[in-house]
């Protein structure tokens, strides 16, 4: 998981689970998931905005 472009937290097992804490990231933030495979493809979701 990506929160403003870094990576915060990662998962290898399946069923993935992220925890963030939104107060580290300020008022405003985006989060994204990056998802690779054995084979090398990678795959983005969509970018994300959160206010809180």
């Amino acid at each position: 998981m990506l929160v403003n472009g870094k990576v915060v937290a990662t998962d290898a097992q399946a069923a993935y689970s992220f925890v963030p804490n939104p107060k580290k990231y300020g008022k405003k933030f985006t989060v994204q998931l990056r998802a690779y495979d054995k084979a090398g493809n990678l795959r983005y979701s969509a970018k994300r905005t959160y206010r809180r």
